[in-house]
């Protein structure tokens, strides 16, 4: 039967040969007498250079970096398009709530400014100008129905014919409820809404 044991002591190196010693003892048992004896072990180390060792440690970390970078270049090849034409459904695993949450991130105008995907290609100063559009258009609608400029004849027919069938919606509504409305404000709650929802999903 017989044991070793490493004890660790203090290298001898050889600058020559970039070699250094360490000692090895062993003890060996043979029919009840020990003997220990001490072998030197030779090991080759490589001599590097401060910028050598600096790149030898920071070489996993670079490729950890560039697996980072390819997988967010391959993730945007694949969302910018989908969010440039306003898809619903970006991701795979998304249920119905989290696409409808995502779209509403990503399209409302209000919403939009500080809730859109960072890969999202219309950026903050174009979503500010597209809710000063909006707000003005909604002004532009609000003003046309108040000021009575409708029911002029250079709003043309087909305008005029939708502003007197609201005209009738409001009377038939007041007959029936004990709400008031005036032909404006429902032509405003339909057409108006309408109208202002298409501005801001063209």
């Amino acid at each position: 039967m017989s044991q070793s044991k490493h004890d660790p002591q203090s290298p001898t190196t050889n600058t020559n040969n970039n070699t250094s010693t360490l000692p090895h003892e062993s003890t060996v048992t043979i029919n009840g007498t020990t003997t220990t004896t001490t072998i030197p072990t030779t090991t080759t180390t490589t001599n590097l250079s401060a910028k050598q060792r600096l790149d030898l440690y920071n070489r996993p970390i670079a490729d950890r970096k560039q697996e980072e970078a390819r997988e967010e270049l391959a993730q945007r090849r694949k969302l910018v398009p989908l969010l440039a034409k306003r898809a619903y459904h970006l991701e795979e695993e998304n249920s119905w709530c989290q696409d409808w949450i995502q779209y509403q991130k990503n399209t409302h105008p209000v919403f939009g400014l500080c809730m859109y995907h960072r890969y999202h290609p219309i950026r903050l100063p174009q979503r500010v100008i597209i809710l000063v559009g909006s707000i003005a258009f909604g002004f532009a609608i609000t003003n046309c129905v108040y000021l009575g400029f409708l029911s002029h004849e250079a709003a043309g027919r087909y305008v005029n014919t939708t502003y007197e069938a609201a005209n009738k919606f409001a009377q038939f509504q007041q007959r029936f409820t004990s709400v008031e409305l005036e032909q404006s404000m429902v032509f405003l709650l339909t057409v108006g809404s309408f109208l202002h929802s298409m501005f801001d999903i063209s």
